[in-house]
């Protein structure tokens, strides 16, 4: 196999796109700052500033692996050059094989000195196709680990999306917008009782036009949207990835609007303020990581528990896929 492979376009458009939803987010608060008077207003600035320069920043250096990055197989030879440094190795010196079927998928490939991890997420699907084939006849299954997974989660649904092996997922659920939209919602809430002293109505726009605004779009897809959409899973856990954006956004929204209450204890003058809102913070913390961690180990002992039960099936379609290649190829050959 002699190939330079260069990062595909979704791998560099799509992070960017997440950027720029957090760019938006981002800019709700500078809104906030410009309205907010006082230290308030110069906490959610330097909030907005930092998390701007990180933004931006991740993007940076994202845009630059991807103009910088090329996996090169040559005379033998795997070179994959990263942003800063280049790492090359002999396929006769590896002497592990381990296929990743959790994420988007990948394989390391490990000799006694250097080690090169292939993520298929950067490639085009045909590419990944012809990179696992190769790498799954040229090496011996003795060295290969993790192949039956690997097989069912990203090798059969790269080379046979149309495949039955993998089971389909909700990608949109109202379960996800009732826990993100209520989220916005307690945000918006927080934000409106901080005014609450000066009054509310003075400052409607940032109290209660985004109050009215939330509840009426949480009302729309609520009770006038179908949101159960179901989809083949992929080479990519889109629906996986779905789900978790929305947990880490919930999150956000839910830690916005306690340091908003929180604030509003410190600015408002109550005795001990500042002793509550730290204890309100901890104990929030403390109890979302614990039930994102429960439901992140449920799901994944039922990814896993399908995985055993169906990995076999899917080895079985590989080799089939690889017998009619075979017979295919050798027609062409005799035509």
């Amino acid at each position: 196999m002699n190939e330079a492979l260069t990062v595909r376009r979704w791998y560099r458009v799509f992070p960017a796109g997440a950027c720029l939803v957090l760019c938006a987010l981002l800019g709700f608060v500078l809104w906030l700052c410009l309205a907010a008077p006082g230290a308030l207003g110069t906490l959610l600035l330097l909030a907005f500033s930092v998390g701007y320069t990180v933004v931006i920043g991740l993007l940076l250096v994202h845009f630059l692996f991807c103009w910088r990055h090329r996996l090169q197989f040559e005379n033998g030879r795997i070179i994959s050059r990263g942003l800063f440094a280049v790492t090359e190795i002999r396929l006769s010196d590896v002497t592990d094989v381990r296929w990743l079927a959790d994420g988007l998928g990948g394989v390391v490939l490990v000799t006694n000195f250097e080690k090169v991890t292939i993520n298929f997420a950067r490639y085009p699907p045909d590419a990944s196709v012809r990179i696992i084939q190769f790498l799954r006849e040229f090496f011996a299954t003795s060295i290969q680990r993790d192949w039956d997974r690997f097989c069912l989660r990203v090798a059969i649904p790269l080379r046979n999306p149309g495949s039955g092996t993998r089971r389909s997922e909700v990608l949109f659920s109202r379960a996800q917008f009732d826990r993100l939209l209520s989220s916005v919602f307690f945000a918006d809430l927080a934000v409106a009782a901080l005014y609450w002293p000066v009054g509310i109505l003075g400052n409607w726009t940032i109290t209660v036009l985004p109050l009215a605004l939330t509840g009426l779009f949480w009302i729309t897809v609520r009770y006038l949207v179908p949101l159960r959409l179901t989809t083949k899973v992929g080479w990519f856990p889109l629906a996986l990835f779905v789900d978790a954006l929305v947990d880490h956004l919930t999150w956000s929204f839910r830690l916005f609007g306690l340091v908003m209450l929180c604030c509003g204890l410190l600015f408002g003058g109550i005795a001990r303020g500042l002793q509550l809102s730290i204890t309100v913070l901890v104990i929030a913390g403390v109890l979302e990581l614990f039930r994102r961690s429960l439901k992140h180990w449920r799901d994944y002992k039922e990814q896993r528990a399908y995985d055993l039960a169906h990995s076999e099936t899917a080895v079985r379609e590989w080799e089939l896929l690889d017998r009619m290649d075979a017979a295919a190829a050798t027609g062409e050959g005799l035509g």
